[in-house]
């Protein structure tokens, strides 16, 4: 008889611990669950790429038309996407820096660039992957993880629907975002290899940064932007040198080198420019550039020792209600008077 059994009133005897068993550890080598979810959100970032790609036509020259400039990235993000949406580990490592690299390197490019909507986006898409690759993701991380693959998502999808129906939804908002933008002095902007001047016919209308411009295009001598509609004039001017060849033969050499880099060039018109008539050539064109449908008036005009030329451009199905704001510009184009001859 025990203790307890002899004394009702003694303590209870403690029953003896069941042995514990320590957990067991992770497999390394098979992927968590949020690694799953962002192996699959891998291969839909690839194919958006894919998509944009295979509906948009390239630029000869340009950064885009480096071969694999974006398909070779894609065809990496969709090997590892599908190794860990199979359960793999073993690319984890790999779909780290391919984050990383893309956070550094391609939000600094865009920095750089006063691109700040796209920046911004290429840092949700980085959060995202971050928060669902690292550790041990919980539901809380890859609910989060998955809402910021979602904002990104949605843009990406946005910008494939401006590519296929040539109107760009989120012209304002990237334009009100950008830095590279200031305004034109009481609406009359004025040249910097001469003084020309071109008047502007309300405060939509926008000048580039000297720096941000020469950065897109070398030969660029101003460049206005209507960010609300996508709209741009560009002016280029050259130095004759005393050359005397008639502005027809200029004209052409501007749409053979249209011809050069759009595609599907249609001349809907062509005539001596109004208030130039002896010295400028007017041309409308519609073409297709980097996938998008888009019409262009250009004006050339030679006058002063020096050739000019006045290239606007919209969507197509933006641009009829910006033609005004268009012709206005360029027949407000006023040449400074050519130097008088030395003795």
């Amino acid at each position: 008889m025990s203790e307890q059994d002899q004394n009702p009133y003694a303590p209870p005897i403690d029953a003896p611990e069941a042995p514990t068993s320590s957990p067991r550890p992770r497999n390394v080598d098979v992927a968590t669950t949020g690694q799953r979810v962002a192996g699959a959100f891998l291969i839909a970032n690839a194919l958006f790429v894919f998509i944009e790609a295979a509906i948009t036509t390239t630029t000869p020259g340009s950064a885009d038309a480096t071969p694999g400039g974006a398909i070779v990235p894609a065809m990496i993000d969709l090997g590892i996407g599908v190794s860990l949406l199979s359960g793999s580990a073993k690319a984890l490592k790999w779909a780290l820096v391919r984050v990383a690299l893309g956070v550094v390197l391609w939000t600094g490019v865009q920095a750089s660039r006063g691109e700040w909507v796209v920046m911004a986006m290429q840092l949700v898409l980085g959060a995202a992957f971050l928060l669902l690759l690292i550790g041990e993701a919980g539901r809380a991380r890859i609910a989060a993880g998955a809402s910021a693959f979602g904002v990104y998502a949605l843009v990406s999808l946005l910008g494939i629907v401006s590519i296929v129906g040539g109107v760009n939804p989120l012209a304002g908002v990237t334009g009100a975002l950008r830095t590279d933008l200031d305004p034109v002095p009481g609406h009359v902007l004025t040249g910097v290899m001469t003084r020309y001047t071109v008047t502007t016919p309300d405060d939509h209308w926008l000048v580039r940064k000297a720096e941000a411009a020469k950065k897109d295009n070398a030969l660029v001598d101003r460049w206005l932007v209507r960010p609300d509609k996508d709209a741009h004039l560009l002016i280029l001017v050259e130095d004759l040198g005393g050359a005397n060849l008639p502005v027809g033969a200029y004209a052409d050499a501007v749409l053979d080198g249209a011809k050069k880099v759009q595609k599907d060039v249609a001349v809907l018109e062509r005539h001596p420019l109004s208030g130039h008539l002896d010295d400028g050539v007017f041309l409308h064109t519609t073409s297709t550039l980097n996938g998008l449908s888009l019409e262009y008036y250009y004006a050339v005009i030679s006058e002063g020792g020096h050739l000019y030329q006045l290239i606007t451009f919209a969507m197509r199905a933006a641009f009829p209600p910006l033609a005004a704001d268009f012709r206005g510009m360029i027949d407000s184009f006023h040449a400074p008077p050519a130097a008088p001859a030395l003795p």
